[in-house]
């Protein structure tokens, strides 16, 4: 297992440009470019997540048909989210203990743990405002060239 930095994806150099001038490399595969197909295993919510983010995602030229797991995981982490949040929502930040003391609604934690879960994926896609500034196009229409017409 290596250590150090995770490598940054050579779509990812190429679109922000390699401004460390670090050698890119010519024989990494190439997977398919394009949304992959939905999971069927997605409730509602994490389909509706799917659709979104393959839009977004092909609009800026980094989705592959390769990406279909980590794009799944991240729609049930969207979803496991949205449910925990609507927990939190209805029942407060706090609740009563078995033994009548208040304590942290445990459906925070997970509202957390997801939030956290969800920022390291969309780091990985390129969908937070940091990672994105980070991205050039090359004067790419910005078009979605997988949208059908």
């Amino acid at each position: 297992m290596s250590r150090g930095r995770t490598p940054t994806p050579t779509p990812l150099k190429v679109l922000r440009g390699n401004p460390g001038k670090r050698p890119i490399n010519q024989d990494e595969p190439q997977p398919t470019p394009g949304p992959p197909e939905a999971p069927e295993h997605l409730d509602d919510e994490g389909r509706k997540q799917w659709f979104r983010w393959c839009d977004e995602l092909a609009v800026m030229r980094v989705l592959t048909k390769a990406d279909r797991e980590m794009l799944a995981v991240m729609c049930d982490t969207w979803s496991r989210y949205v449910k925990a949040k609507k927990a939190v929502d209805a029942a407060g930040l706090l609740v009563k203990s078995p033994n009548g003391y208040p304590m942290m609604n445990p459906a925070l934690a997970i509202v957390n743990k997801c939030a956290a879960q969800l920022r390291a994926f969309a780091t990985e896609f390129g969908l937070t405002p940091a990672s994105r500034s980070r991205l050039t196009t090359n004067g790419a229409s910005g078009a979605n060239e997988f949208a059908e017409a």
